[in-house]
C-alpha cells in the first residue's frame, strides 16, 4: 500500500492594480502595502490545509471589506479574488 500526500504552498505577489485598488486616488505606497497585506492573507489562508475553498473566499471577502476605502470591496477586486481562488481550488 502507498499513501501519497501532496502539500500545496503559494506565494502571492499581486500588485495593487491587479487587486483593483484605487491606485490613482491614494499614494502608491499605501495601496502597495494593502496589496501586500491581501497577498499575505491569501497565502496564509490557502496554505493552511484545513481551510476549504469556501472558507478562504469568506475570510478574504472580510479582508477586502476591511480596505473598502481603497476600493477593495468593489466588484473588480471581488471578481479578481474569485478568479484566483477558482484557479487554486478549481471551479
Amino acid at each position: 500500500m502507498m499513501n501519497l500526500q501532496v502539500t500545496r504552498k503559494i506565494k502571492c505577489d499581486f500588485t495593487a492594480e491587479q487587486w483593483g485598488l484605487y491606485t490613482h486616488s491614494f499614494p502608491y505606497s499605501e495601496t502597495a502595502n494593502i496589496a501586500r497585506d491581501l497577498n499575505e492573507s491569501l497565502e496564509v489562508l490557502f496554505n493552511d490545509p484545513n481551510n476549504t475553498k469556501g472558507h478562504v473566499l469568506m475570510k478574504m471577502m472580510d479582508e477586502l471589506k476591511r480596505f473598502r476605502n481603497y476600493g477593495a470591496a468593489d466588484s473588480e477586486p471581488m471578481y479578481f479574488l474569485e478568479h484566483v481562488v477558482n484557479e487554486l481550488y478549481g471551479k
